[in-house]
């Protein structure tokens, strides 16, 4: 096993991934803690639908759902990793379905990211057998990135949030004119970046990147990046209730 291998072993952590992770789920926390402000009418809804706060959040998202991506390449077990992400989201669209049929999490960011993981575990399978058996594709490796990404831009733009004379398809992408979820996030355009994001994770696991690169951290951000599914679950019934007390003792 060469230097580089031995650097990279499976489950190692990379503090920058970590960090980017932290730094993005103390933003979606502060996102959501803006949402309920707006909610109760504490702050005015021009805030949340500045261009400013919504060029921040696509950046957010978007650097949130890559890095989730990249963070395939460190799991042990996507498959596992998929399915309990997929199970709370599962969860989570029950309980919110039962305190509102209409206005409740149908395919939000945790079924994007469950289903997301498993079919990459899946697809990892089938790469691994390709390269082992035909080693082929080779350029493909530097297309690759350009084409999830471009193809990303290009959903996002042309499909994300419009309206489809389909049933059935939301979770795709497609969702029909009365299909209404709190939180929601697609396979297209969504998946192209987790795939971009896979790819990126590969070049951090395998070292060719810069040297540099693997000495970036944000202290204290690092540590918060290896627990966001729990903050994540954690954040918004703490604040929705501080702020429900708020508005409910003004």
């Amino acid at each position: 096993m060469n230097a580089v291998e031995k650097r990279f072993e499976k489950g190692r952590r990379v503090p920058v991934v970590d960090a980017v992770r932290g730094v993005m789920i103390v933003y979606v926390s502060l996102y959501h803690l803006l949402y309920d402000l707006v909610l109760f009418d504490l702050v005015p809804a021009a805030v949340l639908y500045h261009p400013a706060v919504e060029v921040t959040h696509f950046i957010s998202y978007s650097v949130f759902v890559a890095f989730s991506g990249v963070s395939s390449r460190f799991s042990r077990n996507n498959f596992r990793r998929g399915a309990q992400m997929l199970g709370i989201a599962c969860v989570i669209s029950l309980v919110t379905w039962i305190l509102d049929h209409e206005a409740f999490v149908r395919f939000g960011i945790l079924h994007f990211l469950g289903v997301s993981a498993l079919l990459f575990w899946g697809m990892e399978k089938l790469w691994g057998q390709a390269r082992a058996g035909k080693r082929f594709l080779r350029a493909w490796n530097f297309v690759f990135p350009v084409v999830m990404l471009a193809v990303y831009g290009l959903t996002h733009r042309f499909v994300y949030r419009r309206a489809f004379p389909a049933e059935g398809l939301a979770w795709l992408g497609f969702p029909g004119p009365a299909y209404h979820s709190t939180d929601y996030f697609p396979m297209v355009p969504f998946f192209f970046l987790y795939l971009f994001g896979t790819w990126l994770g590969r070049m951090i696991t395998e070292g060719k990147l810069p040297a540099w690169f693997y000495r970036i951290n944000i202290p204290g951000f690092d540590k918060l990046g290896r627990h966001t599914l729990w903050i994540y679950l954690a954040h918004q019934p703490v604040f929705y209730s501080l702020v429900w007390l708020f508005a409910a003792l003004r």
